[in-house]
């Protein structure tokens, strides 16, 4: 008897901690401070070559994008990097409810004007290559050139994205597949590496 109704509860604590609500994240976003105002004021990491660097992005400062507001990293461009390639993975363990930062980078020049604004060349409505990781969860990886007038990067997001989702099917270690569609989110966790 105690067995059975300790089974339904762990089945929902187990559920409840996986969700992920983008909503949330997007409400928090919202009300947090802006670091700065302009480029010139946003303190930017030494990055080396072939280094990688895992971020919470909603544990970073906020910057007003013209795309709107988003937490962000910011990275000097080491010497002689010609990519930057950065891993967003999924967020949340409970698939058919985790989420998905979706990234943008901002592109400066040494005097810290902008240059460009690169995105996935994929379109997220066709379903981005979320890929499967042997003991991790899956992730998707997109790999920018850079200008070569490039000297300071921005990782960020677009806020809008919120509201979008990219189809996905999940093949789980038992050989079953799920398909969802994976919602974007503001916050999560980021690999960052120049190449």
């Amino acid at each position: 008897m105690k067995m059975l109704k300790f089974v339904p509860v762990l089945l929902v604590v187990l559920t409840g901690c996986g969700a992920v609500s983008p909503q949330r994240e997007l409400h928090k976003l919202n009300t947090a401070p802006t670091c700065c105002q302009s480029f010139n004021e946003v303190v930017f990491q030494v990055s080396a070559l072939g280094e990688s660097q895992q971020i919470r992005l909603e544990r970073q400062p906020v910057f007003p994008f013209e795309q709107g507001k988003s937490y962000y990293i910011a990275l000097q461009r080491p010497e002689k990097a010609e990519f930057i390639e950065v891993v967003s993975w999924i967020n949340g363990s409970f698939i058919p409810s985790a989420t998905l930062v979706y990234p943008v980078v901002t592109v400066l020049d040494e005097q810290k004007a902008k240059l460009t604004t690169l995105r996935p060349k994929e379109y997220w409505r066709n379903g981005l290559s979320i890929k499967p990781h042997p003991v991790s969860v899956p992730y998707y990886s997109v790999r920018f050139r850079l200008p070569d007038a490039a000297r300071y990067v921005l990782i960020h997001t677009t806020p809008d994205m919120v509201k979008e989702f990219t189809p996905y099917t999940h093949h789980a270690p038992n050989g079953k597949t799920l398909d969802v569609n994976m919602r974007f989110s503001v916050g999560g966790l980021l690999d960052a590496q120049f190449q």
